[in-house]
């Protein structure tokens, strides 16, 4: 079963709502942070009605930011106050990544999709924790443009063909 194999860290494709897809094309990309889980009972989380019973897992958004060699970037939520940040009293301005609950049923039924490059270096790399300047704090956020190959870009297309075919 494809939820049995989602995971931190796996990137995934997800159907776009036809009202949005002149925003991100026909799909979206999204970097998993946990494994997929069943929803219990009906729920609101970050403005989205879940229903119990749905398989969804966790994870960030990219948004395309460049259509020429497809550049990714992961969303950054507004800064806000968080729990964990209250919890240890620091200030409540700390920019969290934008975490939402991906329905598995809405994710393009694909393994294996990778980015074939990106501005912060090879995908999964752990950096250095004695880099500096500038470049290596944005780095260490993950932040910078993730690239997908024309190839990726075209498996995901001829999925999305086959799943409206029926």
């Amino acid at each position: 079963m494809y939820a049995e194999w989602l995971g931190a860290k796996r990137l995934v494709a997800v159907n776009v709502v036809e009202s949005e897809s002149e925003l991100e094309r026909p799909y979206w990309l999204a970097l998993l942070s946990g494994d997929a889980f069943t929803i219990d009972e009906d729920m609101l989380y970050t403005g989205q009605q879940y229903r119990a019973g749905w398989i969804v897992a966790p994870g960030r958004l990219y948004t395309l930011r460049q259509n020429s060699e497809r550049g990714y970037e992961l969303l950054l939520n507004e800064a806000r106050a968080c729990p964990p940040c209250l919890a240890h009293l620091a200030p409540p301005t700390c920019t969290h990544w934008k975490q939402v609950l991906l329905v598995v049923n809405h994710m393009i039924f694909l393994k294996d999709l990778t980015f074939s490059s990106s501005q912060s270096g090879p995908q999964g790399r752990e950096l250095r924790s004695t880099a500096t300047g500038p470049a290596a704090a944005s780095r260490a956020k993950g932040s910078g443009l993730s690239f997908l190959s024309e190839d990726t870009h075209n498996v995901i297309l001829d999925a999305l063909w086959l799943n409206a075919s029926g």
